[in-house]
């Protein structure tokens, strides 16, 4: 498990916007975003196991994303995005090994600026 303070962008109504969420990464590969932290209900819950990894330079040297694959309802799929950002860049490593070790099969991807 692994847990600590992240920028999570927010977008709503087009608007983007960054907010520090207390994040749980539990041992099943599970994430929970929390509004702070002791807070007993997440904001935010997703599994792992079916997201692929990237690190997002073109938005933050030190930002990553998580793609949420979801079912769509006519078939075919939806891609979630939940975009991250670290203060430092050892920090966003860190949480990088974390994540890739319930990330399936997925390679991180360096996407270009």
């Amino acid at each position: 498990a692994k847990m600590g303070i992240l920028s999570y962008r927010f977008v709503s109504l087009g608007m983007k916007t960054w907010k520090p969420v207390f994040c749980l990464l539990s041992g099943r590969g599970v994430m929970h975003l929390f509004q702070n932290k002791g807070d007993e209900k997440p904001i935010i819950t997703f599994g792992l196991t079916h997201c692929s990894l990237e690190l997002a330079p073109s938005v933050h040297p030190n930002a990553f994303r998580i793609m949420e694959q979801k079912q769509a309802m006519l078939g075919g799929e939806k891609k979630h995005k939940h975009t991250f950002r670290t203060g430092q860049q050892s920090t966003m490593a860190e949480w990088m090994v974390a994540l890739k070790q319930h990330v399936e099969g997925q390679t991180v991807q360096f996407t270009p600026k």
